[in-house]
């Protein structure tokens, strides 16, 4: 949203080719046929958060690059909030965050509308990812969600999304 209006909008995720097929164009038609496919359901703008190997692909075709989305959220004490008896990991606790509406982003004065629906259907019921949360509803209330990713001998700690409260956003 921006003010009053609602813009229709999607991410572009996931387009691969095999590296066997790469240089034959299939990249580029599946988006562009994807991208036409938006238009036609009225669509208002895509955007994406491609990785080195192909954004260059993407500004090929005419995409622009605005720079990297801001880190929304600073965690100073993350080992206390671990051990805080009132974290929970149970999905269904989101809705009690439902009067967080929107979550802006930072540069810009669009928002996205975040609902437990919209949660449920990107994080919970993801079936290719497995997305876990914690919630914290006393003090400074929050939302995290997040993934871990194993990457060769260490994992990794993805924070996918934080929700919190408007001057909360420091722990």
């Amino acid at each position: 949203t921006q003010g009053n209006k609602v813009y229709k909008s999607v991410r572009a995720v996931d387009t691969a080719t095999h590296p066997q097929y790469h240089g034959r164009g299939i990249f580029k038609n599946l988006t562009m046929k994807l991208v036409d496919q938006c238009r036609e359901e009225g669509v208002d703008f895509i955007f994406n958060t491609p990785n080195k190997i192909s954004k260059p692909g993407y500004l090929k075709m005419g995409w622009e690059s605005r720079g990297k989305l801001p880190v929304k959220m600073k965690l100073h004490w993350l080992k206390s909030w671990q051990k805080s008896p009132t974290l929970s990991s149970d999905w269904s606790d989101i809705l009690k965050y439902s009067g967080w509406q929107e979550n802006a982003l930072h540069h810009t004065s669009l928002k996205t509308k975040i609902s437990p629906e919209y949660l449920f259907w990107r994080y919970r019921d993801n079936p290719n990812v497995t997305y876990q949360v914690l919630t914290h509803d006393e003090g400074k209330p929050f939302v995290v969600i997040y993934r871990k990713k194993k990457i060769k001998l260490f994992t990794e700690l993805r924070i996918t999304d934080l929700l919190c409260e408007p001057g909360h956003e420091s722990f």
